[in-house]
């Protein structure tokens, strides 16, 4: 201020110390005394942004000409005090999300009134939700429509800043809950003892835990090393977490000694290179890690992965992130003795509603195979001293013991054939408008599929390509459309089956003729609709007879005639590689088909990508 720097400070109130755990911020100095003495250090220009402007405009504490703002309007307020000179501040006022989700599950914080659910076959995989939330909770789902996207509901924060990207997929769901799984009863007493394993080489028995912050990874470590106590047997440990308590790599390198022994037998805590006898893997990713991958020994590593992967922030930042869940697994066996594939996260869910015991349902398989050097009453000892969750934990134990003696593996699904791909693509083509319609679909790839086989016998990447892409761009997402998506009993019966009650279901929509313009984002402003929009989506659906037709009210917007034209380019952009399709320009015509997928979104998201689309396109032309 003295020196009269033109500078913005930007002030978060969150009222949470970061990276520790959540302590209260020392002194408590609120937004008001924060204002105040901004004013007192000479900042005349003061600019509060909140979910709840005017949470504090009544405060006398609050120095006069202070401005309140929306958080939607952050990026313009941040614009505004760019451009005045001097010093200012904006005091962004909004409590931690991930504290407040910790509040709301110990019954301290009164619980959120909405949830946000996406429907999946609305989705377009686009990424929109995630640029404007920057939330680990979207997740990648995968379906036989593509990849799409998913709400975790144990990680979601309930702040439904997702809501608000340009898409009209999201639900959101008033005075729900998540459907409580029923409760399940302790199997130990009816579950065989394994032998228990000793140390290798005289010293330890080297455990490795890899997982994400979140998870309980490090709480699994204390509780081996509690059991380890109890059984008269040393342990040392070293915990590594990663630099995000949630969501970032995190791992426990525990070793156990023999029993009767004491801790200075285990010269040290880490586990040496390609000496671990057993990874516990709640997270593919974290495991395939260069922190963890080196400890494993191929003569010596037994690995259990839960191959249900979780999303990095890598997919939040960018749409296009694709996971190889079947390599990192190809790789993680290289370097071990045996590895389990497990589709932990979702038996995990399935019967106990949150993958928080996704560790100790890993823990309970490790133990039954004979992976874990202490015994079953130890085990369950250290989860009641630990004193969360006992029950739940306890059964978590039980069924994982269960389904190792059950054998179950995660088996990679049979792949789709092009028959089975081109069926599946007309039934829907059908639903979407006539089996007219779909027979154009099926003709024209029946003809690639014939091109493609004369000039390369024995592919079918490109008749693949077209069958998925050809599809995706003739049932685009119109009105009638989505209304369609909106009323399928079997998407119904998914949100009756994952919440309780009868919640009040909204949509969440920009319709073109009423929406005006976002001055914040310069996308249309979505609006909420209460139920009867589902009533008014049973009956637009019967409105694609009008579609095509000179009758159709929506069809005449540019967004729809470019939808239309996109259909004809696509062909006959693949019917002009034909001539030319041979084994040298195969891969090529493929890459050109298949770069359709980055054609998503609705609106001004899927004008961008359809810009971005036609310049890969050019690209790859200008190969062949």
């Amino acid at each position: 201020v003295a020196g009269k720097a033109n500078v913005t400070y930007k002030v978060l109130v969150n009222s949470a110390v970061a990276m520790t755990g959540g302590q209260a911020v020392e002194g408590e100095p609120g937004v008001p005394r924060i204002a105040a003495q901004l004013r007192a250090e000479g900042v005349q220009r003061i600019a509060v942004v909140s979910d709840d402007p005017a949470r504090h405009a009544d405060d006398p504490e609050m120095p006069a000409g202070t401005t309140y703002h929306h958080r939607a309007e952050l990026d313009a307020v941040q614009r505004d005090l760019r451009e005045l000179p001097g010093v200012t501040a904006l005091i962004y006022d909004q409590e931690c999300a991930t504290e407040r989700r910790r509040k709301r599950k110990r019954g301290k914080a009164a619980q959120a009134e909405r949830r946000a659910v996406i429907n999946p076959r609305v989705c377009e995989d686009c990424g929109e939700c995630s640029r404007v939330s920057n939330c680990i909770a979207v997740e990648p789902l995968a379906t036989p429509w593509g990849r799409k996207r998913k709400i975790d509901q144990s990680a979601c924060n309930q702040d439904l800043s997702c809501v608000q990207g340009f898409c009209p997929s999201f639900v959101t769901l008033l005075g729900a809950e998540p459907a409580r799984p029923k409760a399940v009863a302790s199997l130990d007493g009816t579950l065989p003892d394994p032998v228990l394993p000793e140390p290798v080489d005289g010293s330890a028995w080297n455990i490795l835990v890899a997982g994400v912050g979140g998870q309980g990874v490090t709480a699994l470590g204390a509780i081996l090393a509690m059991a380890a106590h109890i059984d008269g047997r040393p342990s040392r440990n070293v915990d590594t977490l990663g630099f995000a308590q949630k969501g970032g790599g995190v791992y426990v390198q525990l070793r156990i000694g023999r029993q009767g022994t004491t801790e200075e037998t285990i010269p040290a805590p880490r586990i040496g290179a390609g000496q671990a006898d057993v990874l516990i893997a709640s997270d593919i990713v974290v495991a395939h890690g260069r922190n963890a991958r080196p400890l494993l020994g191929p003569g010596r590593t037994v690995a259990l992965v839960n191959t249900d992967l979780t999303p990095t922030a890598q997919f939040v930042r960018d749409t296009a992130t694709r996971y190889d869940a079947e390599g990192m697994l190809g790789s993680l066996r290289a370097v071990c003795r045996e590895a389990h594939p497990l589709h932990a996260g979702a038996e995990v869910v399935q019967a106990l509603g949150d993958a928080i015991y996704l560790n100790i349902w890993l823990l309970g398989g490790a133990f039954q195979r004979g992976l874990i050097p202490v015994s079953a009453p130890a085990i369950e000892q250290a989860i009641r001293l630990n004193g969360t969750q006992v029950e739940r934990n306890l059964a978590a134990f039980a069924i994982g013991r269960r389904a190792a003696l059950e054998g179950r593996e995660a088996v990679p699904p049979r792949p789709e054939t092009l028959d089975d791909l081109v069926a599946r693509c007309g039934a829907d083509l059908t639903d979407y408008q006539d089996s007219r319609y779909a027979g154009r679909h099926a003709a024209f790839v029946a003809g690639i599929r014939a091109a493609e086989t004369a000039a390369v016998p024995g592919e079918e990447r490109l008749a693949r390509a077209v069958a998925t892409q050809l599809h995706r761009l003739m049932a685009f997402k119109d009105e009638y459309e989505v209304a369609r998506l909106h009323s399928l009993p079997e998407w119904r019966a998914q949100l009756a089956r994952d919440f309780a009650g009868q919640p009040r279901i909204e949509l969440n929509l920009a319709p073109p003729l009423l929406s005006k313009q976002d001055p914040n984002t310069g996308l249309p402003r979505k609006r909420r609709f209460g139920p009867w929009m589902l009533a008014a989506m049973g009956l637009l659906r019967h409105g694609k007879a009008l579609r095509f037709t000179p009758l159709d009210p929506f069809g005449r917007t540019e967004e729809r005639r470019m939808e239309r034209a996109l259909v004809e380019e696509y062909r006959a952009g693949i019917e002009a590689m034909l001539p030319r399709l041979s084994p040298a320009t195969h891969a090529a015509a493929c890459d050109w088909a298949e770069a359709a997928a980055g054609i998503k979104g609705f609106g001004p998201v899927k004008a961008r990508n359809v810009q971005r689309t036609r310049a890969r396109w050019r690209e790859i032309a200008a190969q062949l």
